[in-house]
């Protein structure tokens, strides 16, 4: 046979692409890998940064309203330090508060990905099998990560400078690039706790709760740090604690660049930590955590992943996955329940500082508006703040489990199950209810929480208004979940969550500023967190809730159809 003959009957799968460069290393292939989320994350994050900072001077426009913006950032400097809150830059970063953090879940997702994960879907064994040593194929993949929190802090820094620039903000695009550089530097710690911590599990998932964990806690960390001064010892451990130190955006402000180098040096530490303990153990195995007894084999490892035959879980597709999901739903409800208590017991002591500040003036009515009447002593004012901010963390839930769903399939996972007597609908649809239903269970804990804290403390909420909010939630994230599930028809896991994580963005930025830029209604109203509503003032909005249950049902129908009809992993 000759060679034009051999080529032409090789499969399409099996071709080099185009782009050799990319290929040519580990480092760069990698890298490349990561191209959708430094993109997305760079310049979404950049946008809400730069929205915020131009948002400013609408928001200080009418007489009064920068005296009012100060003394309100003050009263809730629980939430953010409030420094500079009367400039564009303190403004933006006490707006943001801990969402300025948040590429750190990029990160954390990342590197718990980087070893445990491609150990999962076995790359790592023929990555292994080249005549590349481990240490070297490692250390490509853990300097690709940090290169791309690097692009991405820089693309932070360009779009924040470029709007500091516009709105004359009194800050350069050397602070602004510091800024971005702040940014990456918090995110590469927790993505390096993840990548330490995923030496000691089976499942990356399981790493990426645990590490999702702690970042919650080091916002609350933060938070108490400012609350109580006695609480300030435990703001030092807390990564976020460090990351606000500096305040390049703040005119009279700096960086701090021995906050800075700590966060460097705990990135350092924990990622030396991973790459040693890596090199230490069997490919598919675990680091035990009391060394009793030697590290599990990689054939070991692999048989404590099978189920028994007799097991419950293996008798349907819906109580398997919720088997898998069992470990995420514990943690994150832990932490979801956590902070919803926490805030709770801090909700009466809150108002009581805001009403020295706001008694008297226009404020004390939208209060009242805002609480049915309640006014500020309830605690409502302050739960409906806090509730109205945690769409934003079920839908990052939502998203990652839509991540996982195409992840599972690119990775081979669905074939076994669809070669049994199975209707792939039923397959989809049993995995998605599952994910459902533990969405259902973290609202049923973040109930739990608030109510027994709000119990303990005698505050006089409306019972019904509190379950409205937490009910009003849970259809938000389902919504997220089913357009995930949609765009996995299309594309693969890294550019689910780039496009989903994407449009978060875009909805989270509409809701965030465009009443104070006054965008048409119907711009606003394409934010999904508008339809969150007002539930403790207004209880639950029922035409909210069908609007998304529509758009779920919607999106999970086309999701049906499509992986009904397509190549599995094309």
């Amino acid at each position: 046979m000759s060679a034009s003959s051999s080529l032409a009957t090789t499969p399409k799968a099996l071709t080099i692409p185009d782009s050799r460069f990319w290929l040519t290393s580990v480092f760069l292939k990698t890298l490349r890998d990561y191209r959708v989320a430094i993109l997305g994350w760079g310049i979404g994050f950049g946008a809400v940064v730069s929205f915020t900072i131009a948002a400013f001077e609408a928001a200080v426009a009418s007489p009064g309203a920068k005296e009012a913006l100060v003394a309100t950032a003050r009263a809730w400097s629980w939430y953010w330090e409030a420094v500079g809150v009367d400039t564009p830059g303190g403004y933006a970063m006490w707006k943001l508060g801990p969402i300025l953090a948040f590429p750190a879940i990029w990160a954390l997702l990342a590197g718990s990905r980087t070893l445990r994960g491609e150990e999962e879907r076995g790359s790592l064994d023929v990555l292994l099998s080249l005549p590349r040593s481990r240490q070297q194929v490692v250390l490509a993949k853990v300097a690709a990560l940090g290169t791309a929190l690097l692009l991405i802090g820089l693309l932070v820094g360009v779009l924040t400078g470029a709007a500091g620039m516009r709105a004359n903000a009194g800050f350069s695009y050397g602070d602004a690039l510091l800024f971005g550089l702040n940014v990456a530097l918090v995110s590469a710690v927790f993505g390096a706790i993840a990548l330490f911590i995923s030496q000691f599990t089976l499942e990356r998932r399981t790493a990426a709760g645990l590490t999702g964990a702690l970042f919650g806690l080091a916002i609350l960390l933060n938070s108490l740090a400012h609350i109580a001064p006695s609480a300030d010892g435990l703001g030092h451990l807390s990564p976020v604690y460090y990351f606000a130190l500096s305040k390049p955006l703040i005119p009279g402000h700096d960086v701090d660049v021995v906050a800075m180098l700590v966060l460097a040096g705990i990135s350092v530490i924990f990622t030396a930590l991973g790459v040693v303990l890596f090199l230490r153990r069997d490919v598919g195995a675990v680091i035990p955590l009391l060394q009793l007894a030697p590290a599990a084999s990689a054939a070991e490892a692999s048989h404590s992943r099978e189920l028994p035959s007799g097991d419950v879980t293996l008798r349907s597709v819906y109580a398997y996955s919720l088997r898998t999901l069992a470990g995420p739903t514990l943690w994150w409800g832990l932490s979801i329940g956590f902070f919803g208590a926490v805030f709770t017991l801090m909700a009466r002591q809150t108002e009581q500082n805001l009403a020295g500040v706001l008694q008297g003036t226009p404020f004390e009515e939208i209060i009242k508006a805002l609480t049915g009447g309640a006014g500020i002593g309830s605690g409502a004012f302050f739960l409906s703040i806090i509730f109205a901010e945690l769409p934003l963390v079920f839908t990052i839930y939502a998203l990652i489990q839509a991540s996982s769903w195409a992840e599972d399939e690119e990775n081979g996972r669905f074939e076994l199950v669809l070669a049994t007597p199975q209707p792939r609908w039923r397959v989809l649809l049993a995995r998605y209810a599952a994910f459902a239903t533990s969405l259902l269970a973290l609202a049923a804990i973040l109930l739990l929480a608030v109510v027994l804290a709000a119990v303990q403390q005698q505050l006089p909420l409306d019972g019904g208004k509190v379950v409205a909010a937490v009910v009003a939630i849970v259809p938000i994230a389902l919504a997220v979940g089913s357009v995930g599930y949609l765009l996995s028809g299309w594309l693969r896991s890294g550019a689910v969550t780039g496009v989903l994580g994407a449009l978060l963005a875009f909805s989270f930025l509409d809701e965030l500023v465009g009443a104070i830029f006054k965008w048409p209604a119907w711009v606003t109203k394409l934010s999904i967190f508008q339809l969150y509503g007002s539930p403790f003032s207004k209880g639950l909005e029922w035409s909210n809730v069908l609007a998304l249950l529509a758009l779920t049902i919607g999106a999970l129908a086309i999701a049906t159809w499509r992986f009904s009809q397509k190549d599995i992993a094309h």
